[in-house]
């Protein structure tokens, strides 16, 4: 008998499968693949592999699936992966020693999906190896479970250090809504038959990246609310309302859910960093810094956090970095200006030890509102990312150099032409070089009735350009924003003191 099987059900995984079956191929004893009706070179790859091939026709249930495969698994031990999973290979010695024993156990793993498009990876812990015996199955159309069995079997339930990293999220955000629908069709009827509440949330997460906010709400204030759910995924949905209420700028909503959320867990590096977002839009912005320097803590020690929660979202450090620094840039914290220079130039030398030195100077050249050199200059825009562009437009905003100055902006703008402190710094940069329609054109076509920045520059630059009735619609639409913070509204005010009454006619 096999000591260990590798069990898996696929369907059209060529770009995954060769990649998942090479991580375990000197581990497991036994391959055993169900195919529900690939058309490409799925099954050979896994025939390459000596796996025992088995057809399954799909009935629009993931647990059926694998119950299929349960079966036809003979190892003493079952390990079940997905096409688009791979075993990291420092967990190989320990599946090792856990399938020598006769014990009827079962162990949870870190599942790690990685997600370069939402900027965060997440962490879930699954029951994904125990000991195979008769009556274990899993259950659920899709999202499904083997945890119920084997606790009715009287399994003992174990944590462990294996790790698997899941890449079938670090996908386009299309192929992302192509998976969600499809799970979406299989939720929704499991749901009208079983209202649990990890449906619920399960259904939440899924109407999220379709980014249908309101059924993403409904849900997650089920899950958010429920008596059942395990806390961590309760935290994890208090989280995700916060979210969708921050994208929006429902600043008050944003903050309730956020801090409902770490009251239930306060050990989750993404919600902190949230936290620290959503502080910074009202203006508070000690509790931001409090909140980003928690998040650092919490983003170094992940690995062993995803260890103690059912669900986790990292943020790399690197992004809370960048963050940090323009926090205390703002609040002009001199102290942790430090600390992040510091962690920061750390890190340069850990993952970019090349041209460590190099990134180094370009920063130490921004800070200074220096002008770099034509290498520096092509290093500042490699190191131009999501996560610190907006701090880079905000050291350029310092520089005393105007020609320069609009150079930086006007490269910046060619890779993040949507980016809206881009936009606002282009168009200053514009309206200085007196060219005030062309800055109005700029933010007219970036208008966002979500960014206040946005529509107070644009009312600025209206009124220079004597515009009254343009003056007047964009006065109307701010003044009916209800989430406004206090520093926003002290700018509206003193533009409005200055006005004369033509202007401010809102009838």
């Amino acid at each position: 008998m096999p000591r260990l099987t590798l069990a898996m059900i696929v369907k059209n995984e060529e770009r995954y499968l060769d990649a998942c079956l090479a991580s375990v191929k000197d581990l497991v004893d036994e391959i055993v693949v169900v195919d529900t009706g690939s058309t490409d070179k799925t099954v050979n790859i896994a025939e390459n592999f000596g796996a025992k091939i088995f057809r399954f026709e799909w009935i629009n249930d993931f647990s059926a699936a694998r119950n299929f495969a349960l079966k036809n698994s003979t190892g003493e031990w079952i390990l079940y992966l997905d096409a688009d999973e791979r075993l990291d290979p420092a967990s190989i010695n320990e599946i090792k020693i856990i399938s020598t024993s006769r014990q009827k156990a079962a162990y949870y793993c870190t599942v790690k999906s990685l997600d370069r498009s939402e900027g965060r990876d997440n962490s879930m812990r699954y029951l994904r190896l125990f000991k195979n015996e008769n009556g274990i199955e899993f259950r659920g159309k899709v999202h499904e479970q083997i945890s119920y069995s084997l606790i009715e079997n009287n399994y003992k339930i174990f944590q462990s250090l294996i790790s698997i990293i899941h890449v079938g999220y670090n996908i386009s955000p299309d192929e992302k809504k192509n998976k969600a629908r499809r799970n979406l069709f299989l939720l929704t009827e499991e749901y009208s038959k079983s209202k649990t509440d990890y449906g619920a949330y399960q259904l939440a997460n899924t109407y999220a990246v379709l980014n249908e906010a309101e059924q993403a709400i409904r849900y997650f204030l089920i899950a958010a609310n429920s008596v059942n759910l395990a806390k961590n995924l309760k935290a994890d949905s208090f989280c995700s309302l916060a979210l969708i209420h921050h994208k929006n700028n429902e600043t008050q909503k944003a903050e309730e859910y956020l801090l409902k959320s770490v009251q239930l867990n306060d050990k989750q590096p993404f919600a902190c960093l949230l936290g620290a977002k959503i502080s910074l839009m009202g203006n508070k912005l000690t509790e931001a810094e409090q909140f980003c320097r928690q998040s650092f803590d919490l983003s170094v020690i992940s690995d062993r956090l995803a260890m103690q929660n059912e669900v986790l979202s990292r943020v790399e450090p690197e992004e809370v970095i960048y963050f940090g620094m323009s926090l205390a840039m703002l609040n002009r914290n001199l102290n942790n200006i430090q600390f992040y220079l510091s962690q920061l130039i750390k890190l340069f030398g850990e993952s970019y030890s090349g041209e460590a030195d190099l990134r180094t100077a370009v920063l130490q050249k921004l800070f200074e509102s220096k002008n770099m050199n034509n290498e520096e200059t092509e290093c500042f825009e490699a190191m131009v990312n999501d996560h610190n562009i907006n701090l880079f437009v905000s050291l350029i905003a310092n520089n005393k150099d105007f020609r320069y100055k609009k150079d930086l902006l006007v490269r910046l703008h060619k890779k993040y032409s949507e980016n809206k402190d881009v936009i606002k710094m282009l168009a200053v940069n514009l309206d200085e070089e007196g060219k005030t329609i062309e800055a109005i054109e700029l933010l007219e076509k970036s208008e966002d009735e979500n960014d206040p920045g946005v529509m107070l520059y644009l009312l600025s630059f209206y009124v220079k350009a004597e515009m009254p009735e343009k003056t007047r619609n964009i006065l109307s639409r701010i003044s009916s924003n209800k989430d406004l913070n206090s520093d926003t509204k002290q700018k509206l005010e003193s533009i409005k003191s200055v006005l004369p009454p033509e202007y401010l006619n809102l009838a």
